[in-house]
């Protein structure tokens, strides 16, 4: 698809910014607690076009690309999920 991600860190938190040819798209993280390494804020499925401009036919797709690079790039071994307008790294 041509994504990548770029992420900025600041303190206990940060920022996840998602390129593509058609979107600029930010995400605000922090990280989290017992099971959940890190909690990534996301609009829902009702503010997506909003939120993002993107058709919300592609949330899905933007989203499950999020939590795998995420996976591959900064938390190896573990999973993620997502739930309402939190997508979730987790232990496995």
């Amino acid at each position: 698809s041509g994504a990548r991600l770029e992420y900025q860190e600041m303190g206990r938190g940060g920022v996840i910014y998602y390129h593509e040819k058609e979107a600029k798209l930010t995400f605000h993280y922090e990280f989290g607690a017992g099971d959940a390494l890190v909690l990534i804020f996301v609009p829902t499925k009702q503010e997506w076009e909003a939120a993002t401009g993107l058709d919300v036919g592609r949330r899905d797709e933007i989203l499950h690309y999020l939590g795998q690079q995420v996976v591959r790039d900064k938390a190896a071994g573990h999973e993620y999920r997502i739930g309402g307008n939190i997508l979730e790294i987790v232990k496995p």
